[in-house]
């Protein structure tokens, strides 16, 4: 929220009317409030715009902190009215530094010089801070986004290869008993193989022997016979 006030203030009066000067313009007029910031032999005066900005409220009760104030001021003097009186106390107040008041001014001189625009461009000037530390803050938290999520990829990636890398160790380990079953069946056919094939030899040598023994006995016999 933005408010803004301005004040017309007369030296002599210790800052009067200051923020009223509309309600004396209205009861005395341009012409008598002249006279009343010459009366007293000191027409200096100076013109003042203060905005206030309300970030609104943080917190329970909110945060006096967060109302700021930019003044803008310009210093001059009260003159007999000058130029069209269609505009508050412009005909009566005169800039340091200038031969007019603001009432005979063009408006684009005026507003050059205005105590509103020196207080406005103080307001526009914060306003430009807080929407680049808004800017920086979401650039931060975009950045942050962006190394959480390339943080969860690089999990995401070494998971992956952690289940690839148990995979084929799996595999690996799969085959290998596989080879070793193998292995060890081969081992065994060949051994019982091997025992059938000693088996046989024997059994064929045993055989051999007792047909020879048998034609030895036979033949033994054959001679007693005769």
């Amino acid at each position: 929220m933005i408010i803004e006030d301005t004040s017309l203030c007369m030296n002599a009066y210790q800052g009067l009317p200051g923020p009223y000067a509309k309600c004396f313009i209205e009861k005395l007029g341009c012409e008598k409030l002249s006279k009343m910031g010459n009366a007293l032999g000191d027409n200096t005066a100076f013109t003042q715009t203060i905005f206030a900005l309300h970030l609104g409220k943080r917190g329970k009760g909110g945060d006096p902190e967060r109302i700021h104030l930019f003044e803008g001021k310009l210093n001059g003097r009260i003159v007999a009215p000058r130029g069209p009186q269609t505009f508050g106390y412009d005909s009566i107040f005169q800039p340091d530094g200038y031969d007019k008041t603001f009432a005979e001014m063009e408006t684009e001189e005026k507003v050059k010089i205005s105590h509103r625009t020196l207080a406005l461009q103080k307001l526009v000037a914060y306003i430009k801070t807080l929407k680049a530390a808004k800017e920086e803050i979401l650039e931060k938290k975009e950045e942050k986004k962006e190394e959480l999520k390339d943080n969860k990829d690089q999990k995401d990636q070494k998971d992956h290869k952690d289940h690839k890398d148990h995979k084929d160790h799996k595999d690996h380990k799969d085959h290998k008993d596989h080879k070793d079953h193998k292995d060890h069946k081969d081992h065994k056919d060949h051994k019982d193989h091997k025992e059938h094939k000693d088996h046989k030899e024997h059994k064929d040598h045993k055989d051999h022997k007792e047909h020879g023994k048998h034609d030895e006995t036979k033949g033994e016999a054959g001679a007693l016979q005769q």
